[in-house]
């Protein structure tokens, strides 16, 4: 017994998408932005940006599937779904588990040079294996606190890959979409956690919520649009997106209900580019989806660093003003981003020609 696998053409690339995840990973460091002392989180609302990420996630997993001309057995279901899960563990651990590491080592070097406290520095040795294995959601002692998102992705990932190629017609029509509006239903609305059983089932009903948009959008790009129409629909895209801009930027975080479903509206727009804003494209937008990712993986061992050395400067009399602060951050968070995909990028491109060879 077989699911059938559409053929397809290979998947493009969404300009518009990958600016938006490079704007949205610049306010969700806005929102550690407390982490270099400044006070009142101007940006904690911007939590609310993590759902667009795990959207699209779940939109591009069933994507690659759909695309592809290969079939999975019924039989094959669960190991197909881990083996998938395995592929995205490797391809996320080059800049993951280097900032998990890179943050410890920091955080004991400190500790042993402003108390020389061993037992102390031990601490931290002995939390490590926890947040390597990407256990961040499942317990309150982490110490990089935006690896959740990835930690939560992975561990539920198997589950939503596993229910897709196991019951694919029913996930499509019912699956997809009922069990995250029940979940919101029953929760009461969207309340982002990034703790325990509730963080799972955020990382599980978005990212199966996306699945549901990836069908949606594809049924939408069939339809033939009139030229006045998809410059409407451009202008209800752009609205789904500006809008929770700001209201992040407003500090509203009474809005996550209505910011959830504009997103799903205008992912749906954007991800079947009946709009003009499918014209967005090129390597330049490419490049800047490309680093969003370890954008969000070592900003916070970067506001960590800036933190560091503000304090080792304030003890000798010359803080560093907030202002300057904040650029370091932005600036040095972006240009570690750009080094870490230069790097990354050399050590799978040996990989390949070792391969090849």
């Amino acid at each position: 017994m077989t699911n059938t696998a559409i053929v397809k053409p290979k998947a493009q690339r969404y300009g518009s998408c990958d600016l938006l995840r490079f704007v949205f990973s610049l306010f969700i460091v806005g929102n550690h932005i407390y982490q270099i002392g400044l006070p009142g989180e101007p940006f904690a609302a911007a939590r609310i940006f993590v759902e667009f990420f795990f959207m699209v996630s779940g939109f591009f997993m069933i994507q690659k599937y759909e695309n592809s001309s290969r079939t999975v057995t019924v039989e094959e279901s669960a190991k197909e779904a881990f083996y998938y899960t395995w592929r995205k563990w490797k391809s996320l651990m080059y800049y993951v588990l280097p900032c998990i590491v890179l943050e410890y080592v920091l955080r004991i070097c400190s500790t042993l040079m402003s108390t020389g406290n061993f037992a102390h520095a031990s601490h931290f040795v002995l939390n490590l294996p926890l947040e390597l294995s990407m256990l961040a959601p499942l317990t309150y002692t982490r110490y990089l606190v935006p690896i959740w998102y990835i930690s939560a992705m992975l561990i539920t990932m198997p589950l939503l890959c596993f229910v897709y190629l196991r019951f694919r017609s029913a996930f499509i029509y019912i699956f997809s979409w009922l069990i995250p509006v029940v979940y919101f239903f029953l929760n009461d609305g969207i309340h982002p956690t990034s703790h325990n059983f509730d963080a799972l089932l955020r990382a599980y009903c978005d990212m199966s919520m996306g699945c549901f948009i990836y069908f949606l959008a594809r049924y939408v790009s069939r339809m033939n649009f009139s030229k006045f129409m998809k410059f409407a629909l451009t202008v209800v895209e752009f609205f789904c997106f500006a809008v929770p801009i700001v209201f992040v930027s407003m500090k509203n975080e009474e809005q996550y209900n209505l910011i959830t479903l504009l997103f799903v509206i205008g992912i749906t727009i954007m991800m079947s580019r009946v709009s003009y804003s499918a014209k967005i494209n090129g390597g330049f937008f490419s490049y800047l989806g490309k680093i969003s990712l370890p954008i969000y993986t070592v900003h916070w061992f970067i506001g960590s660093v800036v933190w560091l050395i503000h304090g080792i400067l304030n003890g000798m009399g010359y803080p560093i003003p907030m202002s300057l602060r904040v650029v370091m951050f932005y600036s040095f968070s972006i240009i570690a981003a750009i080094i870490f995909c230069f790097i990354v990028d050399k050590i799978k491109n040996r990989k390949l020609e070792k391969k090849v060879k």
